[in-house]
């Protein structure tokens, strides 16, 4: 081009395209952990639905256990540790599906070029937080069943 000429090219720099690509991620990602976190209260309130349900069922049980001298501190503690061993299946089946659906991807070409790859330290924080959520959801049902009165319990 002669200097009086106007430009008929533009230069871009890597580093623009970066800073755009690092904004979609970021947005990409938020919208990720939200959806990931709708997810999780839907399936915390679906566990202490089916806590509840447990309790209800197993009136009869709690009431014998209490006739014969469980505290409700025990029975408070076998329901948690119930849910939270509900919780732990439910994560390590996701866990699961997940390593197979990422080895599924990688090998069967599906993308070219995938070279997708577990992070366990991300699979170590799914299960930490199932093991939160587990706890949380099941500390009503547990509360609820260890305020039975043994007679109560025992009448149905």
């Amino acid at each position: 081009l002669k200097v009086v000429e106007e430009d008929d090219f533009q230069i871009e720099k890597s580093d623009a395209i970066m800073s755009i690509l690092e904004e979609n991620t970021a947005t990409l990602r938020l919208a990720t952990v939200g959806i990931g976190l709708i997810t999780l209260l839907g399936a915390a309130i679906g566990l202490m639905n089916i806590m509840l349900v447990s309790v209800t069922e197993r009136t009869r049980e709690i009431g014998i256990r209490k006739a014969f001298g469980a505290s409700s501190r025990t029975l408070t503690y076998q329901f948690i540790t119930e849910n939270i061993i509900l919780a732990l299946i439910g994560s390590v089946l996701a866990i699961i599906l997940s390593v197979l659906v990422i080895y599924y991807i990688n090998h069967s070409h599906l993308i070219p070029y995938s070279d997708l790859a577990v992070n366990w330290k991300v699979l170590a924080w799914a299960i930490l937080i199932s093991i939160v959520f587990g706890l949380l959801s099941g500390v009503y049902p547990a509360w609820r069943m260890s305020k039975m009165q043994v007679v109560e319990a025992l009448k149905q």
